[in-house]
C-alpha cells in the first residue's frame, strides 16, 4: 500500500486562491479552477492513488463558497487545512493590469507556511520577481479543458511525487 504524509488524516483538501468574483463571470476566478481541479480529481490515476492511500474525503475550497465575516479568519482557517494551495496570480482585470495585493499577501502566508503550491497565470501576466522563482502554470484562457490540461501533470506530481 502507498502512502504520503499528505494524506496522514485521510483527507485531502486543496485551496484555490486568486481573484474573486462574487458573480464568478469573471472567466479567471477560483471558480472554473475549482471545476477543473474536481473533474481532475474523478479522472482513474487521482482515483486509484487516494483509494491506495486510503483518502477518504477530497474537497476543493474557493474563497467564494466562505460565509465568514471576515476574509482573513476565512483565509487563514482554510489554509490551515490545505494540503496544496493553487494560487491565480492573474489580476482580477485580466493580464496588463496591476498584480492583486491580496493574492501575492495569500502566496505569501503560503509560502512562509511552506505549503505546497502550484502557481498559475494567463498569458501576459506580469509576474513580479519574488514570485517568478517558481513556475508558474501559463494558461491562454481560463477554461475548464485548458486548466485540466495543464493541471494534470503538477497534480499527479503532488499527488505521488515518487511516480
Amino acid at each position: 500500500m502507498i502512502r504520503s504524509n499528505y494524506f496522514e488524516d485521510g483527507r485531502l483538501d486543496i485551496v484555490v486562491l486568486g481573484p474573486m468574483d462574487a458573480d464568478n463571470e469573471q472567466s479567471s476566478t477560483t471558480l472554473v479552477i475549482k471545476e477543473a481541479l474536481e473533474a481532475l480529481l474523478q479522472e482513474e490515476a487521482p482515483r486509484k492513488f487516494l483509494a491506495d492511500t486510503l483518502t477518504k474525503t477530497t474537497r476543493v475550497h474557493i474563497p467564494e463558497h466562505w460565509q465568514d465575516g471576515e476574509i482573513i479568519k476565512g483565509i487563514l482557517t482554510r489554509v490551515d487545512i490545505a494540503d496544496l494551495v493553487v494560487v491565480n496570480l492573474t489580476p482580477k482585470d485580466g493580464p496588463g493590469h496591476p498584480p492583486s495585493p491580496n493574492v501575492f499577501y495569500e502566496l505569501a502566508l503560503v509560502h512562509a507556511l511552506g505549503l505546497p503550491v502550484i502557481a498559475v497565470a494567463q498569458t501576459g501576466t506580469h509576474i513580479p520577481f519574488y514570485a517568478s522563482t517558481n513556475r508558474a502554470v501559463i494558461l491562454q484562457n481560463f477554461t475548464e479543458e485548458e486548466i485540466k490540461n495543464k493541471l494534470r501533470a503538477p497534480l499527479l506530481t503532488f499527488l505521488n511525487p515518487a511516480d
